[in-house]
């Protein structure tokens, strides 16, 4: 058995694959398994895959699952005592694994550890200086994002942080374990990352959820990465506004939900107007431009019982006090 699962899921995925395959084969650390989920891609990501590192196991899926449910199977399959959740557009330097391992080997209370990521240039093929994230805040608002987002790489000091992107990030087993959630409410199958959510703020949540029970997730300024994220233009095609209007329901119908089931009451009651107008300007604004908003309210309204459950599960195995969490929302 592997000290670390590498779990990736891929969809229509092959322009990225040659270049990842081969980040991950030249890793310093070699106790590594690599587990894929194909979400049903019509390209020859599992054929790259395949060519690049034989004996892969990979799962391939009849339909798109999404990423929850993707890495989930992976990391209900495995058995190792770190698993990387990692992008296919991520390029890592060869010390990435070897790093991430060191941090949660040195403590036992560290839950997630993950690095420093800039912007991979992939229609330029060229690795740039500007920062994707060096992790995840939460202000008063709630609103989570990621730390330093587009500006030029600077030293960031090593140390404790909100969260992690699910771009690159290793989780330990036993923490991953403390926070799952039952799936409909039996004990049949688990999530770790919320299945409800599809796709958009999987990693947010999951960071919240192991904050709330006790856990420590840890960024490292030498842990290097590359990601090459999406970003949409404005003279994008109609098939691209149609995809950028579906991430923004998602992403909002998300946002409510992970609020929702990870509130702390008195925390919220103490933030109320800075939340309100978060909220508020959010929602106009997604509705006057395409109006995923209402159709992200009337979505997360419809689940609400289902995560009524959650939030009573995830409360009641809080360790953290109310004032231990208003230490992570930040003010600037």
């Amino acid at each position: 058995m592997s000290k670390v699962t590498v779990s990736l899921v891929t969809f229509n995925s092959k322009r990225y694959l040659g270049d990842f395959c081969e980040s991950l084969r030249r890793q310093t650390f070699t106790d590594w398994e690599l587990m894929v989920v194909d979400n049903n891609s019509h390209d020859k990501s599992v054929q790259i895959v395949t060519e690049h590192l034989p004996g892969t196991k990979i799962i391939q899926q009849k339909t798109n699952t999404g990423f929850s449910h993707a890495h989930n199977l992976i990391i209900s399959w495995s058995k190792s005592k770190y698993v990387l959740v990692v992008n296919a557009d991520v390029l890592m330097q060869s010390d990435c694994i070897e790093r991430l391992v060191q941090c949660l080997e040195t403590r036992e209370d560290i839950a997630s550890a993950g690095g420093k990521l800039l912007y991979w240039d992939f229609e330029q093929y060229r690795k740039t200086d500007q920062l994707d994230t060096a992790g995840l805040i939460i202000q008063p608002s709630y609103r989570i994002s990621d730390r330093y987002q587009g500006e030029h790489n600077r030293d960031i000091p090593s140390g404790q942080i909100f969260g992690l992107s699910g771009a690159l990030v290793m989780f330990r087993r036993t923490a991953l374990e403390q926070v799952k959630l039952p799936r409909g409410g039996a004990a049949t199958r688990y999530e770790y990352f919320d299945e409800d959510f599809f796709s958009y703020k999987e990693d947010a949540d999951l960071a919240w959820r192991l904050n709330l029970a006790g856990w420590k997730n840890y960024f490292l300024s030498e842990t290097l990465a590359y990601h090459n994220r999406t970003i949409s233009s404005h003279e994008s095609s109609r098939k691209e506004r149609k995809m950028r209007s579906g991430i923004n329901r998602y992403s909002y119908r998300n946002h409510l939900l992970m609020v929702y089931k990870n509130q702390i009451t008195s925390v919220t009651l103490r933030n109320i107007f800075s939340i309100l107008y978060f909220e508020l300007s959010k929602f106009f604004y997604l509705l006057s431009l395409d109006g995923s908003s209402a159709r992200g309210l009337r979505e997360a309204v419809g689940l609400l019982p289902r995560f009524k459950k959650k939030r009573s599960l995830i409360q009641s195995q809080r360790r953290v006090q109310p004032s231990e969490f208003e230490e992570w929302l930040h003010t600037s």
